[in-house]
């Protein structure tokens, strides 16, 4: 449902507000940590503060993002395997159930509910009716319009006064 879909969208949202916040307040540190956990919690409402962060040239608080989700991930990867959990092989199984044809997350014909999937993929795959070029088409349009948005507001930021007072 809705509801479990964005359960995890408010505590990634209010942590990357928190890391601009942080960011504004010259606390490089803390905010990369704060951006990197709320990248923990929901990578695509997060994704667009670490650019921003990059189109500010924040590098330090890149690094510390970059430093803390490196960190998170390692735990993630080891800690598994020296318990040797039996669940890790029902999530492998249901992560390759799902991308299979017809599977829940396909967007081609076999699915019965992909016309029930709101995102690029299900169009394209209608359109163009091959997984590879649909896969290739999404990679290169949001690379795109995210290449695109990113020297805008470059772009706009340089067209500034320097009278304007900034706000980070």
């Amino acid at each position: 449902s809705a509801v479990t879909l964005a359960q995890n969208a408010m505590p990634a949202v209010c942590l990357a507000t928190l890391a601009a916040v942080a960011l504004t307040r010259r606390l490089d540190g803390f905010s990369g940590v704060l951006l990197a956990l709320a990248i923990a919690f929901k990578l695509q409402d997060a994704l667009f503060v670490l650019l921003y962060f990059a189109l500010l040239r924040r590098w330090r608080a890149i690094a510390w993002c970059i430093a803390t989700l490196t960190l998170m991930s390692m735990i993630a990867i080891v800690r598994p395997g020296l318990s040797n959990p039996g669940w890790i092989f029902d999530v492998l199984y249901w992560i390759r159930q799902g991308s299979v044809p017809g599977a829940i997350m396909d967007p081609a014909a076999p699915n019965p509910a992909r016309f029930q999937m709101v995102h690029l993929p299900v169009l394209l795959f209608t359109v163009l009716s091959n997984r590879a070029l649909v896969s290739i088409v999404n990679v290169l349009g949001c690379s795109t319009l995210i290449v695109t948005a990113a020297l805008l507001i470059a772009r706009k930021r340089t067209d500034e006064s320097p009278t304007k007072p900034d706000l980070l």
